[in-house]
This record gives structure tokens, sequence and C-alpha cells, in this order.
């Protein structure tokens, strides 16, 4: 694949951004989200407004019980953490300065405007000693109030070696115009393992996982993308030690004219790594889901073992599922393989439960909620999550059913 090129940037500090005719952002819904910046920095951004505490906390108050780490517009918010509180075992937070760091070259003009925008990074160590509770939660939460522009966080959690750790970082934004521009860095030591999930439930956003696995590391990373607005969402991950193991999991729920694009890349760079990739939408009339899955796997490995699997259930006439497998191999001893589904609600089974006595509203949304099922059991294997996950989740597609029934009512 060609290496894009460097990004600059353009008048009052906004980078010269993407267009569809960048192979990364062939499918992404730039429109969309080029009018979220523009309804956050141009001239029909209204009067800003700075919101008090305790609408904020609001935000926070479904969430699963666990160490939280709180950012508000890309800036750490201690007052709205719930932090150790002494214990050995919790995580540590940091903001450093990063204006002086020697970064690489910003892979989009997303990347660039992140890092000129925000110069402080927010640093967590994480991880519980191997005779520690693994299951313990870290909650990192992302708020977007648009009081101040487009919000713009860096974060970098490290998981030392032989050490583990739950954590799941959440998006979401006040009801208002908002756009986010986030990237976090993974660094998973050697021996270590992450179980990591993003939910994805704000405005419109551009979002960059980075995870770089060391020697036999493990990490999952989960993605659901359950917003109101339309967006990207991008994982890049290398395999920078031998025996590393990664595997990727997402879930697009797509409702009514939100467009929702997800990039998996995953780069092989050294001998016996394992990757899985397994990422499924539900798209309603009129929504988009798309998907790229990338596996790069470098010359002069061996043992290399990768898998990609794309899924997507449409449920009108309107909806688009765009799906790209892209496997670059320079190596001979690798397992490579990949699939794709489209298609739509069995008719036969919507037929069998309203047969049973079942209404046709909740015989579809039963039937999506078994497609959703299927994808979140492997995203959360901690109970809590998956419970509020579930319910976030069903939340959506609840939406979607009445949304569509409102339709066929109107026609």
């Amino acid at each position: 694949m060609t290496p894009p090129a460097t990004p600059t940037l353009v008048d009052r500090g906004r980078p010269d951004l993407p267009t569809n005719r960048d192979e990364d952002w062939r499918y992404a819904p730039l429109k969309a989200i080029v009018a979220a910046i523009d309804a956050t920095t141009g001239p029909m951004r209204g009067e800003a407004h700075t919101p008090a505490t305790d609408e904020l906390a609001a935000l926070l108050e479904d969430l699963p019980a666990g160490y939280r780490v709180v950012l508000v517009d890309g800036r750490y918010a201690p007052e709205l953490s719930a932090m150790a509180d002494g214990a050995a075992n919790g995580p540590a937070v940091d903001v450093v300065d990063t204006a002086a760091e020697d970064d690489p070259t910003p892979r989009d003009a997303f990347e660039l405007w992140n890092r000129t925008s925000n110069r402080h990074t927010v640093r967590v160590r994480v991880g519980d000693p191997g005779d520690g509770d693994p299951s313990r939660l870290v909650h990192l939460v992302h708020l977007t109030t648009a009081s101040d522009g487009p919000s713009h966080p860096r974060v970098e959690i490290e998981v030392p070696a032989d050490r583990r750790a739950t954590v799941v970082e959440t998006f979401r934004s006040l009801p208002d115009a908002a756009f986010t521009n986030a990237t976090t860095t993974l660094h998973v030591g050697t021996d270590a393992g992450i179980d990591h999930l993003v939910v994805l439930q704000g405005d419109s956003y551009v979002v960059r996982t980075v995870v770089i696995a060391e020697d036999r590391s493990r990490a999952t990373a989960g993605a659901v993308a359950i917003g109101h607005a339309s967006g990207h969402h991008r994982l890049d991950v290398e395999l920078a030690g031998p025996g590393a193991e990664v595997s990727l999991t997402g879930l697009t729920v797509a409702g009514h004219s939100t467009h929702h694009d997800t990039l998996a890349a995953v780069d092989h760079l050294t001998s016996h790594g394992t990757s899985r990739q397994l990422f499924a939408s539900i798209v309603a009339d009129g929504a988009r889901a798309s998907f790229t899955g990338q596996v790069v796997v470098a010359h002069g490995t061996v043992g290399t073992d990768a898998d990609q699997q794309n899924r997507n259930l449409l449920l009108g006439p309107g909806a688009r599922a765009d799906t790209r497998p892209w496997l670059e191999i320079h190596s001979d001893e690798v397992a490579c393989t990949h699939g794709a589904t489209v298609g739509r609600l069995d008719d036969d089974a919507v037929f069998y439960l309203r047969s049973r006595g079942i209404a046709d509203r909740t015989a579809r949304t039963m039937l999506m909620r078994a497609f959703a099922t299927t994808v979140v059991d492997q995203l959360a294997s901690n109970e809590a999550i998956r419970t509020w996950l579930e319910a976030a989740v069903d939340e959506v597609l609840d939406e979607i059913v009445v949304e569509a029934a409102s339709t066929e009512g109107r026609r």
C-alpha cells in the first residue's frame, strides 16, 4: 500500500482534509464530518455554552462500576474522575506536555490536527499484577461539549510487562453540534494482556485507536458504533514482538441517515503472530456502514496466522454496506483467510415467529438482537460491561424499528 502524503496545515490551523479519492478514506462520510466541523467552528455556530459540572456528571450515571478517567473536550477532568482511592493496583494518570517530543509522521491530516491542537497527552498506566484482579474495570470517558470548537483528545494507555487490564473507552457528547478528533495509543508490554473496547455514542467523530503489541502479548480491541451521527474509526495494530496475538471485533448499528466507517489495519511485523478480525453491522433503511480490513505480513516473517470476517445485515432497500478486504503478503509461510457476507432479515424466520403469535415489529427486533448478540458476546467478556452494552445496543435497535414502522405508516 502506498503511504499517504505528509499532511500540512492550512488557514486557522486546520489541515487540508482528505477526500474520498484517498484510499483510506474512500468510503468515509467526509461530507457529514466536514459539515459537523463547520457547525462547530464556522459562522453557523451559536453562542458558546459552558456546561455545568452536574450537566456533565449526568452523562456518567449509567456507566459500569470501576475506576474512571474522564476527559472533557480533550482535557483531563479529575473532579469527574473516580480514581483508586489509595488502592495499589489502580490506574496512574499523568498529563504531560508532548510539544517537544519527536512524534512519528502523522498518518493523515486529522492526526496532524489532533497533535497541533492539543499539545498535552493524558497518559494512563493500568494493569493488575499476576495475583491481582484483572476484571477491575478502567473506564476512560471522553465528553465533548462543543463549548470551544472541536475536541482533540490524545491518550496513551500503557499495560506493563506481565500485567493485565480491562479498559472501556466511551465517547459521548452534549446534545449540540459537536465534533471529536481523538487518538488513543495502547502499549501492551511483553507477556501482558488487555481487553479494550471503544464505544462511540456521541456526535460526529474521527477516532484512531493504535495498538502496539510486544512479545507474547495478548490484546483484544473492540469497537461499537451506535451514535446518532456519522464518523470514521481507524484501528491501527502493530504486532511488534514474536508470538503476539491480537483479536479485533466490531459492531456497527447505523440508524437512519447515519454512516459509520471502520478501517482496521493489522501489520504483522514479526514472526508467529496471530490476528483475528470479526466486524458486523446492522444497517437501517437510508443508512450506510463501511468496512475496510487490511492485513500486511512483513517480508522474512514466518508462522503468521490471520483471519478476517465481515458480516452485514441490511434492513431495507435503501440500506447500504461496503466491505473491502485487503491482504498484502510479503512472506510464504502464512495462513491468511478472509470472508464477507451481506444479507437481509430472513423472511421465513419472521414468518415463523409471527405464526407463533409474535407481532411483526417484535419479531424483527428479536432477529436483529440475535444477530448483534453473537458479536457483543465477543466484545465483552466482563458480565457488567456486556449487560451495559446490550442495553445500549437494544435502545438503538428499538429506535430503528420504531422509525421503520413510522415510515411505513406514512406510505
